[in-house]
């Protein structure tokens, strides 16, 4: 009676394809890992080491303890369909009587808004204390909020708000 092989060859075929299987498999979790590395050491509050050259860039803890003085303020403008506005990050240019002219610059373009304040206009600090029109100083940045008052001859805002 023969005896029967207790480990037989695969049909070459079959062989080959579970090769072929497993090195696709073994290329697709490389390519997972070293693609999504940047986004788990984000997720998990880590850096990545970048350098390019001569030139060496901060990893985000680094970033973050460079003096204030530096930084540039958070620049936003929304213009709602009903008129509501929202500045952020407006450099006061003038505070007269009243009025306030703000600008913001977004590369070459420059913007200037003025700014009409009366008795109804709360004006506060960046800690939400409550201030006055004459606290706010030319250069200040400030966030407006308000409504865009149409019959102006340049963009005028009716502020609700305006907030260092």
């Amino acid at each position: 009676m023969p005896t029967l092989p207790i480990f037989a060859l695969p049909n070459k075929k079959i062989l080959l394809a579970a090769v072929a299987s497993g090195a696709s498999l073994v290329l697709v979790g490389a390519f997972l890992y070293f693609g999504n590395t940047e986004a788990f050491a984000k997720g998990i509050g880590g850096t990545l080491p970048q350098s390019s050259g001569d030139k060496v860039y901060l990893a985000a803890p680094a970033a973050a303890a460079i003096p204030l003085e530096g930084k540039v303020a958070m620049r936003e403008m929304h213009i709602a369909n009903n008129g509501l506005m929202l500045l952020r990050g407006a450099t006061v240019l003038s505070n007269s009587r009243g009025t306030l002219r703000v600008g913001m610059t977004w590369g070459a373009a420059d913007f200037t808004w003025m700014v009409q304040t009366d008795s109804g206009t709360e004006f506060l600090t960046s800690k939400g204390v409550k201030q006055t029109r004459e606290d706010i100083r030319v250069g200040d940045v400030v966030t407006i909020t308000g409504h865009l008052i149409g019959n102006s001859t340049e963009p005028t805002i009716d502020a609700t708000f305006v907030r260092e």
